[in-house]
């Protein structure tokens, strides 16, 4: 027997051949079926999906005009907002004028308050004013008073001393004789100072010394005094100055020269009182126009000085000429010569000094 198979029969084949076939036709009538359901569902799917798209759509505010109602609701709602915009302006507007108005009325009555306290102060100041007025004219009334009845005193005190000096001791008196209290007489560039006979000239006529000032070594301090001089000038030459110094507080011949008081006759006619330091000469009283007393006669007057404390009377020859109250400076110091005026010789002779007693 042999081992060979024997190829299938024919029969065989041809039922293998039906069954696949008929296999074949089930399977794609299976999947033709599958096909056609997965078609409708997704054709129900897309149904459904488009319908809520439809409906979502619906919910979303149509961008069409609405209805003619919906206008005029519209309207009316817009027309009732603005009235209230309105009256909420307009109170807005009331508010604020009315906060304006109270504070124009706030400065106004601002105004007024500080209108009236003003006049007030001017009113008290004025009230001030004449009150200090009349306290200050109070006071100046008071100071003349005083100063009268110190001048009335003072006066009284000096006519007395005055009028006591004749028979008063004489505390210093120089007249020129040998020299005795120590002029130092000598000449320099530009001025000469001489010692002839009882008398002493002065000289000089570079203007650098103009006064031209001079003093003697026992010609000391005095307080309360009377100092008195007799003082030559040229025949005929008006305009010659010259005199006494007093109150001096160093020595009139120390360098360099402090200050002092200088009364001279100026030989027009006029009695100066003069203040004389290192800035310049300063008057005080020059009593004018008294020919009666002073001409250039080219003889001797009697310069004198009558002092108590500030308070100062000037003689001319034995006459009153004047009197000064209130010195600035005391009249107490040492005392001098001087003179103003260059290229004149001055003579000078009988000084004298009297205490008050």
């Amino acid at each position: 027997m042999s081992n060979e198979k024997s190829p299938p029969s024919k029969d065989l084949v041809t039922v293998i051949t039906a069954i696949i076939g008929v296999v074949g036709t089930i399977t794609v009538a299976y999947f033709a079926f599958r096909g056609t359901g997965e078609s409708k569902r997704l054709e129900i799917s897309a149904t459904q999906t488009a319908e809520a798209r439809v409906t979502e759509m619906a919910s979303i505010p149509s961008a069409t005009p609405p209805p003619t109602d919906s206008f005029q609701s519209l309207a009316l709602t817009a027309t009732a907002i603005q009235n209230q915009l309105k009256q909420a302006a307009d109170a807005s507007a009331t508010a604020q004028y009315q906060i304006i108005l109270d504070s124009v009325k706030k400065t106004q009555q601002a105004q007024e308050i500080f209108n009236q306290v003003q006049q007030e102060l001017i009113i008290t100041q004025t009230q001030q004013a004449l009150n200090a007025e009349a306290t200050a004219q109070a006071m100046i009334a008071s100071q003349q008073t005083a100063t009268a009845i110190v001048s009335d005193q003072s006066g009284e005190k000096v006519l007395n001393f005055a009028n006591q000096l004749p028979n008063l001791p004489v505390s210093f008196s120089d007249t020129f004789v040998d020299n005795k209290n120590g002029w130092s007489p000598k000449s320099g560039n530009g001025y000469n100072v001489s010692m002839k006979g009882d008398v002493l000239t002065v000289n000089y006529s570079d203007l650098k010394f103009t006064p031209f000032i001079w003093t003697c070594d026992n010609c000391g301090t005095f307080n309360n005094f009377s100092y008195q001089i007799d003082i030559k000038t040229p025949k005929d030459v008006s305009g010659v100055i010259a005199g006494i110094l007093f109150g001096s507080p160093v020595r009139l011949d120390q360098q360099p020269f402090q200050e002092s008081y200088a009364l001279s006759v100026y030989s027009t006619g006029a009695v100066l009182l003069q203040r004389i330091s290192l800035t310049g000469i300063d008057t005080i009283h020059l009593w004018d126009h008294r020919q009666d007393l002073i001409t250039p006669d080219g003889e001797f007057h009697t310069l004198q000085l009558v002092t108590i404390d500030n308070y100062a009377a000037i003689y001319v020859d034995g006459k009153l000429v004047g009197d000064v109250l209130n010195l600035d400076y005391s009249t107490a110091g040492y005392i001098g010569i001087v003179t103003q005026s260059p290229n004149v010789g001055v003579v000078f002779d009988n000084l004298k000094v009297v205490l008050m007693p």
